[in-house]
């Protein structure tokens, strides 16, 4: 049930009145006391608690005051109050609407499906035709500077460019080619082609120069020279370009030698013909490629006061070798192959004919 408050100042009757100002300092505390007691507290005398279900109006004694909650209290009692048999009764719901009153309700579309697209994103034929063509005119103006620094030789300049930018892989080289027909002729055999077997014991321990050339010699078809020969054209000139104990003396007798046999000779230091560039002229080109090394570290004792290595081949990894020494070596790993000719100041040779 609703309550009204428990305490109201305004229904003090004249007794406490007349009490308060018989005693004024009792009225002074009791004044105090109202202001400061809150407006829920418990009551400070009997009174008299009003519900809701009370009896009608008529019945409560007329001195009541009227406050507003009374006043709606008379207003809910105004109404007629349920008979007891329709309190008993059932909830009285209501009928279904007839079909005429459904066409009152204006009628909503049905709710969109936001599903998220989940298609490809396709361009127009527009744009991927300026896409191809920005492509081309950077490659287009790539080409144009490539060819304008490069003269003549454009074919020669763009093939070095994709070999420079492409790690070189195992390829066999192409059948016919002059670095096929190189056969190692190992020096300290009698049957080599010295011209006698004193020759053999006076130059084989020195002889490696002469031993290249003249392999390089019989693959490019000059087949009737021999050790012996070539031996015999470097001592005879004068200082020797070889002796039983220096080995080769001076590097003009490469020239020197390639002339007599209508060849020339391209010699280059300090890896001047830098290791792909070997690698093209061998298997590319076919040409083989005289190489000096040394070796100060041990592996090959006898490389120690110098050699000379024919390259018929190679790769990233390494060179395809032909060797006239006692070690018959047959390949060279990368980082040996550079470590032996570093110590060998990077000297190539390059034996082609003089009017190709």
């Amino acid at each position: 049930m609703r309550q009204r408050s428990a305490f109201d100042p305004s229904d003090a009757s004249d007794q406490d009145r007349i009490s308060s100002t018989d005693h004024p300092s009792q009225a002074r505390l009791n004044s105090r006391a109202l202001r400061m007691a809150p407006r829920l507290s418990l009551p400070q005398r009997p009174v008299i608690v009003e519900s809701t279900l009370a009896d009608p109006l008529e019945d409560r004694p007329a001195s009541a005051p009227t406050s507003k909650r009374s006043r709606h209290t008379k207003a809910l009692l105004d109404e007629p109050a349920p008979s007891p048999t329709a309190l008993t009764k059932p909830l009285n719901i209501q009928e279904s609407p007839s079909p005429d009153d459904l066409q009152l309700i204006p009628s909503a579309p049905p709710p969109r499906s936001r599903k998220r697209w989940l298609g490809r994103y396709s361009p127009s034929p527009r744009l991927n035709l300026i896409k191809l063509s920005l492509v081309s005119a950077v490659l287009f103006a790539v080409l144009a500077a490539t060819i304008a620094s490069a003269g003549g030789n454009v074919v020669s300049l763009l093939f070095s460019a994709f070999h420079s930018a492409v790690p070189y892989a195992p390829v066999a080289p192409t059948p016919g080619l002059v670095t096929l027909r190189v056969h190692a002729i190992i020096q300290a055999d009698k049957d080599a082609g010295y011209d006698s077997p004193a020759q053999h014991d006076l130059y084989w321990n020195a002889a490696c120069s002469a031993a290249a050339f003249t392999e390089v010699l019989h693959a490019w078809g000059v087949t009737s020279v021999t050790l012996g020969e070539i031996i015999d054209e470097m001592s005879a000139h004068n200082p020797p370009y070889i002796t039983p104990w220096g080995g080769l003396m001076s590097q003009n007798a490469w020239g020197y030698i390639a002339q007599i046999h209508h060849f020339k000779a391209t010699v280059q230091y300090n890896q001047s013909l830098s290791y792909d560039d070997i690698v093209r002229l061998t298997m590319n080109q076919g040409i083989p490629v005289i190489i000096g090394v040394a070796d100060y570290s041990g592996t090959y004792p006898a490389f120690s006061v110098g050699h000379f290595l024919v390259v018929v081949g190679g790769q990233s990894g390494g060179m395809n070798i032909v060797d006239s020494s006692l070690y018959k070596i047959t390949f060279l790993p990368h980082d040996e192959f550079l470590s032996l000719w570093s110590a060998g100041r990077g000297e190539t040779i390059v034996l082609t004919p003089a009017n190709s």
